[in-house]
């Protein structure tokens, strides 16, 4: 794993997180020649947060489903109705 102290990381930022990014790099940031933190790539865990997209794409997967049950009704029919014929 690289070593990089705190006033190179400055130094060299962006060099660095492409370095996480692209080559999957991981680091140990000192600080007077202490480690105090590891920059290594980011794994999504399952349970985080959808993101904006994610979530837009998902309302949008909906709205979809809306209009296609809704091309398959009864004119004047509601989603309760064809959902009480279906249970008889």
């Amino acid at each position: 794993m690289n070593r990089v102290g705190v006033k190179d990381l400055k130094n060299r930022t962006t060099q660095i997180v492409r370095d996480v990014r692209e080559r999957s790099q991981r680091y140990v940031i000192t600080l007077d020649g202490t480690p105090v933190a590891v920059l290594k790539p980011y794994v999504p865990a399952e349970d985080d947060p959808p993101t904006a997209a994610e979530t837009e794409e998902w309302l949008r997967s909906w709205d979809e489903l809306v209009r296609d049950i809704g091309e398959h009704l009864a004119p004047g029919a509601s989603g309760v109705a064809a959902v009480e014929e279906q249970r008889r």
